[in-house]
């Protein structure tokens, strides 16, 4: 067996990892792109909002070029970055995932067409003159999310029909915004019969304080706020230290184990962002004749797992409603040696990141003691079907699903496709066939454009075909839950590892101890 410090030794250029080039010249349309949060938690809107943009003809890179500004939840950098692209003179300002951003491109600029997407009240908020004829440079799609929080409430009663005090966590009441969430909730309250516990947050340090408010009262359900977003994967830690079901405005927040989301499919709106408003304007329609659009589908996503964990049984009513149940496999250890089969291009510059993440890993069996490894690797030249991987990365939390006859038929028992297109990496097992596919995102898509990401991406997701869940330390190899991963903290201009978290090395103590043999049935 080669050792990993031999692969990173000999790997040279193959550490470096091409990125698309930025359109330099001075004819092709700029987007500036203003966001509340970072790049590693918006990387599924701006795909979609750069497939919405391809799909009418614009692709960046070629014809199209986009600044990017992320607050990473700063609101006061704000201001200062939407001053920056008017300054840029870009054609289009795409304001993201918050009023924040919405305001400060609308103060730094009545010119420049501002097209936004967030969860607020555009008319109240004083964004636009109306939704139909919105006025002005502004306009966008929006949920209008304080008219969902009743039929959040009316859900999770349904979930939890005993329960007659609900928790409301929220932003700061002085808000415009929080101040309608709370009062459309109240009323929302009276008319079902339930009372609300209001608590408000300043900023994400003071979750801890309202959750604590909130089950001090007595509460038996909680509903977040979509105004209390920042840093929000530390409510479902809270909620499932105090046990209390809750109600979240965003899907990915049951995935990291929430107990239930009601919300539209908010990488869809910044789709319908980039082909129905960005594109049409670039073409030459005026914004203030572009109306305002609500999403028309709304969907409720159900974490099952997380319903027996708080001792739930969850209604056939809900059962039938729900558009998507997650039931993730709990993590199972091989027990025989897997074999690995990687289908890629010939050539693909992420071969050797494979290679080496394999010796990664038995290098750390052999410094835990355990036999166990993994087996030969062999690579396949070709490609597995981008919509097969698609498909199988949205429905990755949920229950099993057919595995496609066309990857059965690949030998080898971890299936790493190299794939070139773009999708949330993901890790599947299927025990009956003794399978697992890991799949990788393009290497010319964010995050895997930014140097040593790469790298960990794939001994990542190659840990979880080995057995290994994530961890909540967004700085450790095994990062994503409940606290999303940090790609910019990957990033490196040297190769290397981030390391395992004590539980991890317990795991894999537990999964492979010293006797792990190999079973015999399954030896060749």
């Amino acid at each position: 067996m080669i050792k990993r410090r031999e692969f990173i030794a000999g790997l040279g250029s193959a550490a470096v990892w091409p990125v698309v080039a930025r359109a330099q010249q001075q004819n092709l349309p700029v987007i500036g792109y203003l966001d509340w949060f970072g790049p590693s938690r918006n990387a599924p809107v701006v795909v979609e909002l750069r497939a919405g943009l391809a799909e009418a003809g614009f692709i960046e890179g070629m014809n199209l070029s986009i600044e990017y500004r992320w607050a990473n939840g700063n609101s006061r950098q704000l201001s200062g970055m939407a001053a920056d692209l008017v300054r840029r003179r870009v054609a289009v300002i795409v304001a993201a995932r918050a009023l924040a951003p919405v305001l400060a491109a609308k103060a730094a600029t009545s010119t420049i067409p501002i097209v936004f997407a967030y969860a607020g009240d555009p008319v109240t908020e004083g964004v636009v003159t109306s939704l139909s004829r919105p006025g002005g440079n502004v306009t966008g799609v929006t949920t209008l999310a304080s008219e969902l929080d009743g039929k959040r409430l009316d859900l999770l009663l349904k979930m939890v029909p005993r329960v007659r005090k609900v928790g409301f966590l929220t932003g700061v009441a002085a808000d415009t915004g929080a101040a309608l969430y709370n009062a459309t909730m109240l009323a929302a309250g009276r008319a079902l019969g339930v009372e609300i516990v209001s608590a408000e947050c300043r900023s994400d340090l003071e979750f801890e304080a309202a959750v604590a408010k909130i089950v001090g009262s007595g509460a038996g359900g909680m509903i977040l706020s979509t105004f209390a977003f920042r840093n929000r994967e530390k409510v479902v830690s809270l909620a499932a230290l105090h046990r209390l079901p809750t109600i979240y405005p965003f899907r990915d927040l049951v995935r990291d184990g929430g107990l239930m989301s009601y919300d539209t499919d908010i990488p869809a709106m910044y789709r319908r962002v980039g082909s129905a408003y960005v594109a049409r304007i670039l073409k030459g329609a005026k914004s203030a004749d572009l109306p305002v659009e609500r999403p028309q589908k709304f969907e409720l996503v159900i974490n099952l797992n997380t319903a027996r964990a708080l001792d739930l049984k969850v209604p056939p009513q809900l059962l039938t409603l729900a558009d998507e149940l997650i039931e993730n496999e709990p993590p199972t250890a091989w027990d025989f040696v897997p074999t690995i089969t990687v289908v890629s291009a010939a050539g693909d510059p992420r071969l050797p990141l494979v290679s080496d993440a394999v010796a990664f890993w038995n290098d750390t069996f052999a410094e835990l003691g355990t036999p166990f490894r993994l087996g030969a690797l062999t690579q396949v030249v070709g490609a597995i079907p981008v919509e097969d991987l698609k498909k199988l990365s949205s429905l990755v939390t949920t229950r099993v699903p057919e595995l496609p006859e066309r990857i059965k038929r690949i030998s080898g028992n971890i299936v790493v496709a190299l794939s070139e297109g773009d999708f949330f990496s993901f890790t599947r097992r299927w025990a009956a066939l003794n399978k697992v596919v890991v799949a990788i995102k393009d290497y010319r898509s964010f995050p895997l454009t930014l140097s040593n990401v790469a790298r960990n991406v794939i001994a990542h997701e190659l840990g979880h075909a080995i057995g290994l869940s994530h961890n909540a330390d967004p700085t450790m190899l095994m990062c994503g839950r409940p606290a999303s991963c940090r790609p910019d903290v990957f990033a490196s201009d040297s190769p290397k590892y981030f390391g395992l978290t004590e539980s991890d090395k317990a795991d894999l103590r537990r999964m492979y101890p010293q006797s792990w043999q190999a079973s015999p049935a399954k030896i060749d």
